[in-house]
């Protein structure tokens, strides 16, 4: 039986009880009703097990220390040998990480491969060829956003042509000999320009990164999509319905999770707040624009 209990944000974390039928529901898909009931409870008692092993004194000696990596050792190499057949297989091959052959790999198929549109038509932004750029990824929105002292300003649009070569970066920054609350304008960094451009290309990156952890992770993913998911599954679908079944491995352990990022990422002071630029202000205006940052699209 659920006890609901707001938390701020517009959660509501069930009681942990609905994972544990959740973990019966999987199990009985392979196992039967009677058998998977059967297994939670010993889970847990070797779950209890497994951790005083590790933690007590006298537990196994093979519990992992936290030492520091020799001069020379290879931590890729210590975490493979650890973990085996667990640790993914690299498919791809950063040889250069700043370069713009490397920037254009980052916008078409990385981390902000999602938020790719076509640029208009009429784009003021000419490739070397003098056509209008093909395509632009969006992050100037970030750039109204307070942040600490000593940070700049988040932001910067990346246009690229349609051969997928750099073509310009448009930043909103503070006029030169202006105060910080002057109107914002676009200033055009492109290649060539030095480290201006290296500068450019910094800037948008952590930007990116910034956006799709924060927005398109954190709240877009978590605290939007996988809860709403979950409720909708637990509030309108009985546990032996044949599409809750199916959604269970999907949202399983969503409560728990979301839960625990309400505390650690979400509230103020946490990694969140401390991890990225913004000010209190600037984090709580960030929080305020999470949906139009997520959904919300040019084109």
């Amino acid at each position: 039986r659920k006890t609901p209990l707001p938390l701020g944000w517009g959660l509501v974390v069930a009681d942990y009880r609905e994972e544990e039928m959740d973990a019966a529901v999987i199990l009985g898909n392979w196992f039967g009703e009677t058998l998977s009931t059967t297994l939670i409870p010993v889970a847990r008692v070797l779950d209890i097990v497994r951790l005083a092993a590790y933690h007590l004194p006298w537990g196994w000696r093979s519990a992992p220390r936290q030492t520091s990596f020799s001069a020379g050792e290879n931590p890729v190499k210590f975490v493979m040998d650890e973990v085996g057949a667990v640790y993914p297989k690299i498919h791809q091959q950063w040889a250069d990480k700043t370069g713009d052959e490397a920037l254009a790999h980052f916008c078409r198929s990385g981390l902000a491969a999602h938020r790719v549109e076509l640029a208009p038509e009429d784009c003021p932004y000419l490739d070397a060829d003098g056509k209008p750029a093909k395509f632009v990824v969006r992050t100037n929105e970030m750039a109204t956003l307070d942040v600490k002292e000593g940070c700049d300003r988040y932001g910067g649009d990346a246009y690229f042509g349609a051969d997928w070569r750099p073509v310009a970066i448009v930043r909103k920054e503070t006029p030169e000999q202006c105060e910080w609350w002057s109107t914002l304008v676009d200033k055009v960094y492109r290649p060539g320009d030095g480290y201006k451009w290296e500068y450019a290309k910094f800037a948008f990156r952590s930007t990116v990164f910034t956006l799709v952890t924060f927005v398109d992770h954190l709240f877009g993913l978590h605290m939007q999509t996988s809860e709403l998911v979950m409720l909708a599954t637990r509030e309108q679908l009985s546990t032996d319905h044949p599409i809750r079944r199916f959604l269970i491995p999907f949202t399983f352990g969503a409560i728990t999770i979301n839960d625990w990022a309400r505390t650690a990422l979400c509230a103020y002071g946490g990694t969140t707040h401390r991890a990225f630029s913004f000010t209190d202000g600037g984090f709580a205006r960030a929080w305020a624009l999470a949906p139009a940052l997520a959904f919300t699209r040019s084109n």
